[in-house]
């Protein structure tokens, strides 16, 4: 017989969608419209040398309002450089312009982001081809959206500007292309760096991610454009918190969750419609997560009531619905029979409970015999989940603290190991979950480093290191870890900060340590491969692999792009004479990536160590190098 949730998919697949429009126009600026013969005119857009507000280009006819059939969007998400204007030195735009220049004449094309690759292989992205067989209309917030009469904390908003906030869902759904603007700015303001590691901080940044995230008509790939000649590729399962994320005006956070609980709605309804009930399940319950610090009420799900449960599911008793409301409510939403059900997914009630990161539903389901150490049983790629992933994997991925208590109090084990031999500490290290670390840690998690690694032979330490979670880091640095290779790791995967490399350099790594990893180990065998695939189809991550062998960590964090890192190794007394296995150094790599000026002048000793600091820091340096690098203020000091 049907579950009720099978029922109501059938009735919104009669219904059918609703067709909407945005409440505000979508006005964009003309970038280029390409000819028969692909000529590119100097167009509005590609014209501007310093960013208008909305009521200015309007009058002056710039602006127009885009539908589909005129060609293609392109949603620029940024950080606003100022609390009025959002690059008052037209800093980001400028580069913008010349990424998008050097795509249409070839100079540059977009690769794949090192973590995309490692996790989804080599999806399809966009070949310049691609990117200019069509008229591109560019939607900014500042010169899209109404401007006059509001003030920096929207205190006062005017009606159309309101509007077109709460039409940014479907501004991103109407654009086929998602940019991340992120290059190494200084906010004059604020007197501090920005780039991509501060935009994933920022609220509002998060909340077009995740528009793009969740997006039913796009894939979630996104462009980062971090200079004019490094543009890449990125996806990512994150679907970070918006609530988790920085306000400059904590009266935002309001219209934020407006417009989050929109985004979460729409797409659980989209799954419905599609029938894809696995996806529907893990969203209801992965909003717990989504909506962390935002005032917003939850959504049980779309069935009203629980009246129809025990006809339709006679396999629990009703003594157990009447004692359990709240369980009869969760298992008839999620439209589960029984316990002990699975879905065509892999997943059972209790590893969903796990997502949602209820303790008090997790207590009901293992009063009723659920196991503690049940598993996802099948891949999930879509999802981020691999097979064999287990309860504590899941909650201590997702922050689900409370729960990871309520499952070790259960005696679960924090030594399961997935398809891909990772454990709760493996997924706890990833997430920068520090107090996850630390209970499991005190529970007797394995550290061996002889058998705690994953198919990729990574440690749980390592996977800190991979993924630069520097609280992970410092939690596990309380031991003695091995330190050999944790600066090239997290150099060569593109998640290095100025903060965790520090964090590595005060615990004694060497800095000048070069890539010469045992012949036939994981790590050998990895660049190997990438080595032989940069010959036909080469990529961020092979281009990296080609350079490492004799690099040191300040060479790779050039050829990775991680300019703010290189310039903070060279403050540290990082060796710029160094030469790799293919003779070059550091100053030789720099030139082939062409790296911003202030860093090349230092490469090649025309720039003061002290100026350099300066340049990353946003602050004068006196006696020792402060760099005060971090979105949210973190200080790491190194002597000089």
């Amino acid at each position: 017989m049907p579950s009720a949730l099978e029922n109501f998919v059938q009735e919104l697949r009669r219904v059918g969608p609703d067709e909407a429009d945005p409440l505000f126009p979508m006005y964009t600026a003309l970038w280029m419209r390409f000819g028969p013969f692909c000529e590119v005119p100097l167009s509005s857009f590609m014209s501007m040398t310093c960013i208008e507000p909305h009521e200015t280009l309007l009058a002056e006819g710039i602006l127009v309002t885009f539908e589909p059939e005129m060609g293609r969007a392109i949603f620029v998400s940024h950080q606003w450089l100022g609390q009025d204007h959002p690059d008052p030195e037209f800093k980001q735009t400028r580069v913008l312009q010349e990424a998008l220049q050097n795509l249409v004449t070839g100079v540059s094309s977009v690769s794949i982001d090192v973590t995309t690759e490692v996790l989804f292989g080599h999806p399809h992205g966009y070949s310049n081809a691609d990117i200019i067989e069509k008229p591109l209309f560019l939607w900014y917030d500042f010169f899209s959206c109404p401007q006059h009469g509001a003030t920096p904390d929207l205190s006062r908003t005017p009606a159309g500007l309101q509007l077109a906030i709460d039409s940014i869902p479907m501004y991103v759904q109407r654009c086929e292309l998602f940019v991340i603007l992120s290059p190494s700015v200084r906010a004059g303001e604020e007197d501090r760096i920005l780039n991509y590691k501060s935009w994933r901080q920022r609220a509002w940044c998060r909340t077009e991610s995740l528009a793009r995230e969740l997006c039913p008509a796009h894939d979630n790939l996104m462009i980062r454009v971090e200079s004019s000649r490094h543009v890449a590729l990125v996806t990512t399962l994150e679907k970070n918190s918006p609530g988790g994320g920085v306000f400059s005006f904590e009266s935002d956070r309001e219209k934020v969750a407006g417009i989050v609980r929109e985004l979460v709605k729409q797409k659980l309804l989209y799954c419905l419609r599609k029938g894809d009930l696995v996806s529907y399940r893990f969203l209801l319950n992965e909003q717990f997560r989504i909506f962390r610090n935002l005032p917003i009420q939850v959504f049980d799900g779309f069935l009203i009531g629980c009246d129809e449960f025990d006809a339709s599911h006679p396999s629990l008793l009703k003594a157990e619905v009447s004692k359990e409301p709240k369980l009869a409510s969760f298992l008839y939403q999620m439209g589960f029979s029984h316990i002990a059900e699975r879905d065509v997914g892999g997943f059972s009630p209790i590893c969903y409970a796990a997502v949602r990161g209820d303790p008090l539903l997790l207590e009901s389901l293992l009063r009723h015999r659920a196991d503690p150490n049940d598993r996802v049983c099948k891949t999930c790629p879509k999802l981020g989940i691999s097979r064999n992933t287990s309860l504590l994997a899941v909650c201590a991925f997702n922050g689900h603290n409370e729960c990871l208590r309520v499952l070790i109090a259960r005696r679960a084990g924090v030594d399961a190991k997935d398809a891909i031999k990772s454990r709760p500490l493996h997924a706890a290290c990833g997430a920068n979950n520090a107090e996850a670390v630390r209970m499991l840690c005190a529970e007797g998690a394995d550290l061996s480093l002889k058998t705690a690694r994953s198919c990729l032979s990574l440690t749980p330490f390592a996977t800190a290191c991979t993924m630069g979670c520097v609280q992970s880091m410092k939690v596990l640095l309380e031991a003695p870890q091995p330190l050999n290779l944790m600066l090239y790791l997290m150099m060569a995967t593109q998640n290095a900060s100025v903060e965790s490399a520090a964090t590595l350099l005060q615990a004694r790594a060497d800095i000048n340590e070069r890539f010469c990893p045992k012949a036939r180990s994981t790590l050998w065998m990895v660049n190997a491969a990438m080595r032989l695939k940069h010959r036909w189809r080469p990529t961020t991550f092979t281009w990296i692999s080609v350079n490492s062998w004799g690099a040191t960590p300040l060479m790779v964090s050039i050829v990775a792009g991680l300019f703010d890192v290189a310039a903070f190794l060279i403050v540290a007394r990082a060796d710029l004479e160094i030469r790799n296995t293919r003779n070059k150094t550091a100053l030789t790599l720099a030139e082939e990536m062409q790296v911003p000026d202030f860093l090349r002048m230092a490469l090649s000793g025309a720039g003061r160590t002290a100026d350099l600091a300066h340049e990353i820091s946003g602050g004068p340096v006196t006696g020792s190098a402060t760099l005060n690098m971090l979105p949210f203020g973190s200080l790491v000091t190194l002597e000089l």
